[in-house]
């Protein structure tokens, strides 16, 4: 289960608590470091204030020590937007509002989601993308932007109104000195954003291949795709005009994919290319490559950790741990019982081992259990015996028996690599594709 954003409570406050000497008013000061709240309060009649505290999803609470005495009091509410209210353990009850024209010139920009909209409060609420959600205050002279989505600058923007932003909308919201509302907000449409996506996708399968690269001359890479029919060559010719992204390490998400060269690609990595086709096929002028190193592992699960949404597998081959984290992203698949699977009644066979894998039946983590067999494609990660999946495929023990079967005293390993003519078998071994989205 994956834990409530907490909300953003860093910045200056003005607060009023009450007491046994009656009520008291101040600055409220606090620093932030992601749940962890430092905090300052310069009470009247009391003098400054200091303490600690924490912050849970809209649940705060913290505790202020009075100067020169070893006297300590409790705080604990909630947080709305611009407003904190609450009670303290001596039973009064205090409250703290935003000094939100400091805040938003302190505040320069915002880039984010937006999660909702408060139209009586004229509040629009954001998750960041650098963490936390926020409130934003808006107004009669908040400018209004709608973007297209990929535009560079905001010479092809169009006016727009607050009633135009929905939830789930990207945003980019900027503030200037003086004014406490956001000055303006530019507005990428989601609904935008999924049809640039859903072009996109259609686009990488009409004009894109996937495969190995199984070897290098100058700009040309050759590239080899995998399918139970055998294997088929593509030469990529690489331009000054080509677009070369390299994934990144512990990230799945095809976006994270980040600026390369030519020269890092070696062979045994894996490409996925679109661009324009020879009359023959066999060559493709790129247009896009994005590429990765990427890891292969058969083991025997040990710990399936829901909570953390980890999973720690014995590496087949040699015999160390390693976990694998599995995210919102991770594509999780689980291998249907042979001996229950349909017969393919004359279907047409998937052009490619990484169409085949798409077709594999989505499963969940609650598909791989203790002491069963799964094959997990991963990025090399940032820590040794630490990988993020980018596809995990669960119930995979049938499949390794009849491997076997195949290659008498064969490892596991082994017999899959020999499976249908070494259509799994990559440069380095057996090997499943991984960019494929």
């Amino acid at each position: 289960m994956q834990a409530a954003t907490s909300a953003q409570v860093a910045g200056k406050w003005q607060m009023t608590m009450e007491s046994p000497h009656g009520v008291v008013k101040g600055p409220f000061k606090v620093e932030q470091d992601d749940g962890k709240l430092t905090i300052s309060f310069d009470a009247e009649a009391f003098g400054k204030l200091s303490g600690t505290g924490s912050v849970d999803g809209n649940k705060v609470s913290f505790s202020l020590t009075v100067p020169n005495g070893p006297q300590e009091f409790g705080f604990s509410g909630t947080v709305d937007g611009s407003k904190m209210t609450g009670t303290t353990e001596m039973g009064g009850a205090w409250s703290a509002t935003r000094d939100t024209a400091q805040a938003a010139a302190a505040q320069k920009s915002i880039l984010g989601t937006v999660s909702g909209i408060r139209v009586k409060s004229l509040e629009l609420g954001v998750n960041a993308d650098g963490g936390g959600a926020v409130w934003v205050k808006f107004g009669g002279d908040t400018d209004v932007l709608l973007a297209a989505p990929g535009d560079k600058d905001l010479s092809h923007a169009t006016p727009g109104r607050i009633a135009d932003v929905s939830r789930d909308d990207r945003v980019l919201v900027s503030f200037v000195e003086g004014m406490a509302e956001a000055r303006r907000i530019v507005v990428v449409s989601a609904s935008e954003i999924a049809r640039r996506n859903a072009a996109e996708r259609l686009d990488w399968e009409k004009r894109g291949v996937t495969g190995f690269v199984a070897a290098r001359d100058g700009a040309d890479i050759v590239l080899e795709t995998r399918s139970l029919q055998g294997a088929q060559r593509t030469t990529l010719t690489v331009t000054a005009k080509t677009g070369v992204r390299r994934y990144a390490p512990d990230s799945v998400k095809f976006a994270d994919a980040e600026p390369a060269s030519l020269a890092e690609i070696a062979v045994g990595d894996q490409i996925r290319a679109r661009g324009d086709r020879s009359e023959d096929g066999g060559r493709l002028t790129a247009q896009d490559v994005v590429f990765g190193t990427f890891l292969t592992t058969l083991g025997k699960v040990e710990v399936v950790d829901r909570e953390k949404g980890e999973v720690r597998i014995v590496d087949s081959e040699s015999k160390k741990e390693l976990v694998v984290r599995v995210t919102a992203d991770t594509q999780m698949k689980k291998l249907p019982d042979l001996h229950e699977a349909p017969a393919g009644h004359g279907a047409r066979q998937p052009a490619s081992l990484a169409q085949m894998l798409q077709q594999l039946p989505a499963g969940g983590i609650d598909d791989l259990k203790v002491g069963g067999t799964a094959i997990v494609t991963s990025t090399r990660g940032s820590h040794p015996g630490r990988v993020t999946g980018i596809m995990v495929i669960a119930n995979v023990d049938e499949l390794i028996q009849i491997a076997q079967s195949q290659s008498e005293g064969a490892s596991p390993m082994e017999a899959l690599n020999r499976m249908h003519g070494g259509a799994m078998t990559g440069p380095g071994g057996f090997s499943l594709p991984a960019i494929m989205q």
